[in-house]
């Protein structure tokens, strides 16, 4: 009630402020309908700025918190049509009088126009969009744009003819959608320059241009290419597989984070968590990023890569598209620092003017720990089609007001059908095992289809969801690795890599994940088996050890294939 306070203060002081000092003439009344029908008409042209200046100004927090604002501007603009309306019918004509004249072009105008604003009032509403669902709600008030032209059309065949308060609606609606088209198509031929781009071959040179502190455990890396030439666009949810040299180590190091910000032609950025305490060992690449990585510093790293992405490949094209023909929402749920690829996902919608209903779930164990949270609450608030639900496991005392968090304990499936009500949308995990696990079956078990839980496992890429599994319930297969000759037992559970480590065989390995494809090695011998499909592209007769299992006995040939 404030902001709409706000927002239509200044017709009403139009209204009241000539009324006080006596300057509405003799007909006090015909001078405010004719006022409240101009004051309209500008409300409703600045409801039509507001998209364009949006797709204008991207960056602009003003611009987003106007838009923020939007559906309380039209709801303004239909209250000032009904002032207007009914000061027609109660000053300059009745209802028998209107009838008689509804056919006349300047009536029907009109007519036309009120009606529209009446329906685009009476479904502004999330619970009739939620009806609708969000594709039809949308065409519905693409209406706006005829109620526009036949507001033009009313106001510059008025008795007045008030062609001055037409063009004031007109004009700037016209010139700043133009101006947005033209952007449309520049981000076009950029993007499809951007996509001749080929990805690079090998390792690439990057330098650490800036870090920032998101909360007490993890922190935003922004890596430049070297060369200084343009970054091809990525799908958003993919990893960066990079290499540093540490100090002490005899051998490079090898992990994979998610690139965590929508695509940028100049920077990737990493938000990498310290891993320590809590009994964990620590994180030997993570700790080494916090500690000594500094400005200026260099690193290695293959071009963007993984499955776990917004948008899915066309097949037989080089390019990628986001295939969407329904109106699904997107429903993105993460707990620690799995919310990396969560936020990318979120920058990329709102940069490129998604209007899907999207949901933003998070898990922390306090305001300590948790990143971006400010940054979400703000693109909630300026964005009407994204809704945030964080729950903090174990609040800390400074975070006891209750403004970064919407609940306590942790994300599970009662939260998000309260939130979201329906099975129904692209659901994407990511987070530890545990929660992922009991998610995904939660979800299946509500109606969600399984084709539409897309998750991103961390550490090794052992879990299987859907299926329980005894852990007694396996047969002793013989694992031999060559060249050592060295043969065991396996266990049921272990993966090779874990196999031949507890062994003390030397074997290459980096992500543990089956992303960055350095523990790929020969299959000598049997068949084994993956959990999940490795994201690592790997031949038949190779095998990655860090998430394979055998299904058969089986002879490995350690190290790369000459």
């Amino acid at each position: 009630m404030v902001i709409w306070s706000v927002l239509a203060m200044p017709g009403i002081l139009r209204l009241l402020i000539p009324a006080i000092r006596g300057q509405l003439g003799d007909e006090p009344l015909d001078e405010w309908f004719h006022r409240s029908g101009e004051i309209a008409a500008w409300t409703l042209g600045a409801v039509l700025c507001l998209s364009p200046l949006k797709a204008l100004f991207p960056k602009s927090r003003l611009v987003a918190a106007l838009n923020g604002f939007r559906r309380a501007v039209g709801i303004t603009a239909f209250l000032y049509a009904l002032v207007h309306v009914t000061l027609y019918f109660s000053y300059e004509g009745g209802t028998a009088d209107y009838l008689a004249r509804v056919w006349e072009p300047f009536f029907a105008a009109g007519a036309i126009a009120f009606s529209i604003l009446c329906l685009l009032t009476v479904t502004s509403n999330n619970w009739i969009i939620n009806w609708l669902g969000f594709r039809n709600w949308k065409w519905i008030h693409r209406l706006v744009y005829l109620a526009a032209l036949v507001v033009f059309y009313h106001q510059a065949i008025a008795n007045r003819g008030n062609w001055r308060t037409a063009f004031a609606l007109f004009i700037p609606v016209t010139a700043l959608e133009f101006l947005r088209v033209g952007k449309l198509v520049e981000t076009a031929v950029v993007v499809r320059a951007s996509e001749r781009t080929r990805d690079w071959n090998g390792w690439r040179e990057f330098v650490l241009d800036r870090r920032v502190a998101e909360s007490e455990t993890i922190t935003s890396f922004y890596l430049r290419p070297k060369d200084k030439k343009r970054l091809k666009r990525f799908l958003p949810g993919q990893y960066l597989t990079i290499k540093v040299r540490i100090p002490k180590q005899s051998q490079a190091a090898i992990r994979t984070y998610t690139i965590s910000d929508a695509p940028n032609p100049d920077y990737y950025r990493l938000s990498i968590k310290r891993e320590q305490g809590d009994g964990k060992q620590p994180g030997l690449v993570s700790n080494w990023f916090h500690d000594q990585f500094e400005v200026g510093n260099g690193l290695l790293a293959k071009a963007p890569a993984g499955d776990f992405c917004l948008k899915k490949p066309c097949r037989n094209r080089t390019r990628y598209t986001w295939h969407r023909t329904d109106d699904r929402p997107i429903v993105l749920i993460s707990a620690g620092v799995g919310l990396t690829p969560m936020i990318c996902m979120l920058n990329t919608l709102v940069a490129n003017g998604s209007r899907l209903p999207i949901f933003f779930f998070h898990g922390a164990r306090n305001g300590s720990e948790h990143a971006f949270g400010g940054h979400v609450r703000a693109i909630a608030q300026s964005h009407e089609n994204v809704h945030v639900h964080v729950a903090y496991s174990r609040p800390a005392l400074g975070d006891l007001l209750g403004l970064h968090y919407d609940g306590c304990g942790r994300i599970d499936i009662g939260t998000i059908q309260q939130v979201i009500g329906r099975p129904y949308g692209d659901f994407f995990l990511c987070g530890p095992s545990a929660f992922m696990s009991e998610l995904y079956e939660e979800l299946a078990q509500w109606g969600v289809q399984l084709e539409r839980i897309h998750y991103e496992l961390f550490g090794p890429a052992t879990l299987e969801f859907g299926k329980v599994q005894s852990p007694t319930s396996y047969v002793q297969y013989q694992i031999r690795y060559e060249p050592t000759g060295e043969s065991v037992l396996w266990d049921g559970r272990s993966t090779l890599l874990d196999v031949a480590l507890n062994q003390g065989l030397k074997a290459e390995y980096g992500c543990r994940s089956g992303v960055c494809g350095t523990c790929a090695c020969k299959l000598l011998k049997g068949e084994v088996c993956y959990a999940q499909s490795p994201a690592a592209p790997i031949r038949k007769d190779m095998v990655l050890l860090c998430c394979a299992k055998p299904a058969s006995d089986i002879v490995v040939a350690l190290g790369k294939e000459p």
